[in-house]
């Protein structure tokens, strides 16, 4: 199957307002997976050709200077500016003009609506106005591939995720420098997918780079760098995961299971909530469990279920069993919790079974 993915500018927007160590870091992580995709089999991107002009003119293309400013104040030594750049100019370079996949350089229209609405996270117009016209470009009549061409949104911040139909009241469209009248234009995205955020095949991708977890320590560590968008890994865990044998795991287990985590908040966070969260995760295989009433009404036994949960220390008592009916030491506990406030999964402790 050839996949033909149009990309919102979006994705590739250095973060606005005041930016802190954590939003420089996600935002190169982010970046980092676009690297292969040109190496993808079947799969062409296309942009718009004036991305660069774009991203400057809202204020967030990322200037040298802007992010040597947020490296200088938060004494990042590990990142070099010029780094970034080059980084985000190389992936730049592998997208393809959407106007030279169409053939149309411009739309010009008055009125966009879509069923179900698109909603828009924290975008400027700006930004609204050129994912308006991605879609459009992409899915004139004349330009869609047939099957089995799959076209595909690649986008962030746009709910709710899916098949959408929406109708164009188009003024005009630019072809070849010539300015050519077009009527209202409802057309069904069926073909396309709006990808909240993390497109699979991204993620994938990043992955491979990555390689597999050969521990426990590096499964945590995957977990934090792949999906720190909706999961929390806490400041004990680490202590918990000292704790364990070199040889416990499995750590490709460990770090699906927090990718379940990471996948069950995500969808909280942009469809409706999918539910208990036991149930989910058993649907999908992992062993979980809550401690007993009695137990918890044990103040020892709830003190030591007590951890980080990255606002101040809070009671666990969910908790999956990637490894069972083994040595106390390989016998792994992942202790988490659902924020349904601020939509996040928050994982306490990764370690042997607590006291």
């Amino acid at each position: 199957m050839t996949v033909f993915g149009f990309l919102d500018p979006h994705l590739l927007a250095f973060p606005g307002g005041s930016v802190l160590e954590s939003d420089i870091i996600s935002y190169i992580d982010s970046l980092i997976p676009w690297q292969g995709i040109d190496k993808v089999d079947g799969v062409s991107v296309y942009a718009i050709r004036n991305l660069i002009e774009r991203l400057q003119e809202d204020g967030h293309y990322p200037l040298r200077d802007r992010i040597k400013s947020v490296i200088d104040r938060f004494q990042i030594e590990y990142i070099q500016p010029q780094d970034v750049m080059l980084l985000w100019h190389g992936i730049a370079s592998r997208f393809i003009p959407i106007e030279d996949y169409t053939g149309i350089d411009d739309v010009e229209f008055k009125d966009f609506t879509s069923s179900p609405k698109i909603e828009h996270d924290e975008r400027s117009d700006l930004y609204v106005d050129i994912l308006y016209k991605t879609i459009v470009l992409s899915n004139m009549p004349a330009n869609i591939p047939s099957p089995p061409f799959t076209n595909v949104l690649i986008t962030r911040g746009v709910h709710p995720p899916g098949p959408i139909t929406v109708s164009v009241n188009i003024v005009s469209i630019l072809e070849n420098g010539s300015r050519i009248a077009y009527p209202s234009c409802p057309m069904s995205i069926s073909g396309a997918i709006l990808v909240a955020d993390r497109a699979d095949h991204l993620r994938k991708i990043k992955i491979e780079q990555m390689g597999e977890p050969g521990t426990v320590n590096e499964a945590a560590l995957f977990a934090a760098r792949l999906y720190s968008q909706y999961l929390h890994i806490g400041g004990d865990v680490p202590g918990g995961i000292s704790r364990l044998d070199p040889g416990a795991g499995p750590p490709t287990k460990i770090l699906h299971q927090l990718s379940l985590l990471h996948d069950y908040a995500e969808l909280i966070n942009t469809t409706s909530d999918p539910g208990d969260v036991q149930r989910w995760l058993r649907e999908r295989g992992v062993d979980v469990s809550s401690e007993s009433p009695a137990d918890e009404r044990n103040s020892y036994f709830r003190n030591a279920r007590t951890w980080d949960d990255g606002a101040g220390n809070s009671y666990f008592s969910l908790h999956s069993r990637p490894s069972n009916h083994t040595s106390f030491n390989r016998c792994v506990r992942i202790y988490f919790k659902i924020d349904r406030k601020n939509k996040k999964a928050l994982v306490g402790w990764i370690g042997p079974k607590p006291a």
